[in-house]
């Protein structure tokens, strides 16, 4: 059995940017407070190891569910300050785990609770935030009509916008190209509308400190059919949200990941890696079974489908037109139907609609081909929903380099578990006073796939069998009568 010395390891920084300023460096930021295992007394009455009780931070697939919450004890300072009464709402926390920065988010909500009871009153304080790659979804350019008419900058950057895009935009072109030129021109129109806000030039030097866009953007995604960009609106516009619309989810991904090499988030753009030659190329992750501490696995038939379509907004192609020339053996084929699954649970259907094309450039376009191709890639991905195990592989932390084979796991790989491989969907850390630090990862396909060609198998055989000798190695136990004694059965 591997063993390894573990021992707490972590580093928690507070720092408060000046928002005025346009450029950000972390030095010229003021450093409110450090949290650390090993921090020495600070001359005040308490060391911080003290004042911090737990911590956790979350990095997920999706943006929204990525962030962190820090809990202290109320104790006070020579000034009779708590941390409630030092850590501001917008200042940076900076996490650190065995020597390495692995989250840097921005507080969002702070939280003084005292609960009294007959032994007193118990106090504590929560400070809690979002990753810094959930700036580009929370970081919102609000156009009002005025603002938006033609002969204002508004409308001559987003006309502008719109004449550097039309080369972009034809069958073919790299998707990749046209999320680079959105993001750095709605930040151009951004900081013009600054000049009446001026606190978003600051939130822009973070987001031009802290996030690198286009370290993981896939030069191989191209256009599938001509398009027509409507980017802004009037009201409230993130470049998230218009992102988002450009990449047509489910079909491929885009999600910030932290790469604690270069201390920033990379955003990840890509198509879903789940045809056969992207997922063989997902690096394969696995635990250590001596520090692993529990798991929790299953399946459920919650989201079956059994008819998928994809259908183009902005075309004459709408759902329910398509669903009619599927059934017409001229055209045919349009959708794909499980028809293992449609005697059990009848119409499921997951269509899928493909924003912004070009309605004027309709009659050019081999729609029916791209509709039968998507189509039936969707059915490959998601026809054994009900066969995928999904759940959670707790653990304690390791300083993976001293581990042969194994690396600090990250959202989007993969992982190797129970015989067979599963997605890495989102990662827990934690931490609470008196305890080991914790890392959870929430996972989903669980499947036996090829490991020369990435192609789906089958089904992991007998889990529950695979999971009772996970634990028999665990334990050290070999006998089953004797595994089920201390099981408890």
């Amino acid at each position: 059995m591997d063993y390894k010395v573990r021992k707490t390891d972590f580093l928690i920084e507070v720092k408060r940017p000046n928002y005025q300023l346009s450029i950000y460096q972390p030095q010229q930021a003021d450093t409110i407070g450090r949290f650390g295992s090993d921090l020495a007394p600070t001359g005040g009455r308490t060391r911080p190891i003290e004042a911090l009780i737990s911590y956790s931070f979350k990095e997920s697939l999706k943006v929204l569910d990525c962030g962190f919450n820090l809990t202290f004890v109320p104790v006070m300072d020579e000034d009779g300050l708590t941390w409630f009464d030092k850590i501001h709402i917008s200042d940076i926390v900076s996490i650190w785990e065995t020597g390495k920065k692995r989250f840097v988010g921005r507080v969002t909500d702070r939280r003084y609770s005292s609960r009294m009871t007959e032994e007193g009153a118990t106090r504590t304080i929560s400070i809690s935030g979002l990753s810094l790659g959930n700036l580009l979804s929370s970081f919102s350019l609000i156009l009002d009509t005025f603002l938006y008419t033609a002969d204002t900058f508004a409308g001559v950057e987003a006309d502008q916008l719109m004449a550097a895009l039309s080369q972009m935009m034809s069958a073919g072109a790299r998707v990749s190209l046209i999320l680079e030129k959105v993001y750095h021109c709605f930040f151009q129109l951004a900081l013009k509308t600054g000049n009446m806000n001026r606190a978003g030039i600051g939130v822009k030097a973070l987001i031009d400190y802290y996030i690198d866009f286009g370290a993981e953007l896939a030069s191989d995604i191209v256009v599938q059919y001509p398009i027509a960009l409507s980017l802004y609106k009037t009201g409230e516009n993130n470049v998230w949200s218009i992102l988002m619309n450009i990449i047509d989810p489910p079909l491929n991904e885009l999600f910030p990941r932290f790469d604690p090499d270069t201390g920033k988030y990379h955003i990840v753009f890509r198509r879903s890696p789940f045809e056969p030659e992207d997922w063989v190329k997902l690096y394969r992750n696995r635990i250590p079974i001596s520090v692993m501490t529990s798991f929790d696995f299953g399946n459920s038939d919650g989201e079956i489908f059994t008819y998928y379509l994809v259908v183009v907004a902005g075309s004459p192609m709408t759902s329910h037109m398509a669903m009619v020339l599927d059934a017409d053996k001229e055209y045919g084929k349009l959708a794909e139907r499980d028809s293992e699954k449609w005697p059990i649970y009848g119409y499921k259907p997951m269509i899928i609609e493909m924003k912004y094309f070009d309605k004027d450039k309709y009659g050019a376009f081999e729609w029916d081909v791209q509709v039968r191709r998507i189509s039936e890639m969707l059915k490959r991905w998601y026809e054994h929903n009900d066969e995928f195990l999904s759940g959670n592989i707790e653990s304690m932390t390791i300083d993976a380099s001293w581990w042969k084979g194994v690396r600090d796991p990250r959202i989007g790989e993969k992982l190797a578990f129970l015989e067979g491989e599963f997605y890495i969907e989102a990662i827990d850390h934690s931490w609470s006073y008196g305890d080991s630090m914790v890392t959870k990862l929430s996972v989903s396909r669980g499947y036996v796939y090829s490991l020369r060609t990435g192609s789906l198998e089958h089904a992991i055989p007998n889990p529950g069998r695979a999971a009772n000798a996970l634990v028999k190695k665990k334990i050290g136990i070999q006998d089953v009568a004797a595994l089920n004694r201390v099981m408890g059965m």
